[in-house]
């Protein structure tokens, strides 16, 4: 099977208050203009607001990893080398089920993690075919090297996930 999902993945006291960090008008998100790549089409639909938890690209990391990123991690119990990257996608409503490009996350043998901080009609499109709705608290796990694409909500004010990329030992 190329992907795992777990549902209920935090206890519901963490998972609420994920939640309620990332929908605070206290949280800083960045705004995106696109997607997934900088080359899709500019359109209404195909932006974003971002806030990068953790990058090795740019060799940051942000106050709020340990709040929203550990509470993920620890309670996967893998050996993690590294984590590349961990990042919090928030789109908007649009008013079509816009679908990024298929992609690749990061170039190299990597695991990808997205955990789903809100239930909607959204979900993730892995390129061998299956379609994972987004659903509050729940986890998606699968290789990084399967391209995987977002599908944009249509019937909630907000999609939020936690995207997280990284090597492990086991």
């Amino acid at each position: 099977m190329p992907h795992k999902i777990i549902d209920n993945f935090l206890d519901n006291h963490v998972a609420n208050r994920i939640h309620d960090t990332l929908h605070s008008t206290e949280f800083p998100y960045y705004f995106h203009n696109h997607f997934a790549y900088d080359t899709e089409k500019e359109s209404l639909d195909r932006s974003q607001f971002v806030h990068a938890l953790k990058s090795n690209k740019f060799g940051t990391t942000s106050t709020y990893y340990d709040q929203i990123c550990l509470p993920i991690i620890d309670k996967l119990k893998l050996k993690f080398r590294d984590v590349l990257r961990c990042k919090v996608n928030f789109s908007l409503c649009g008013k079509t089920a816009y679908k990024s490009a298929y992609h690749i996350d990061n170039d190299g043998p990597h695991q990808v993690a997205i955990y789903y901080v809100n239930s909607n009609n959204g979900y993730t499109e892995l390129a061998t075919g299956e379609k994972i709705l987004c659903r509050k608290n729940r986890l998606l796990m699968f290789d990084g090297m399967i391209q995987h694409r977002a599908v944009k909500q249509t019937d909630t004010k907000t999609r939020v996930g936690i995207n997280i990329n990284y090597v492990r030992d086991n």
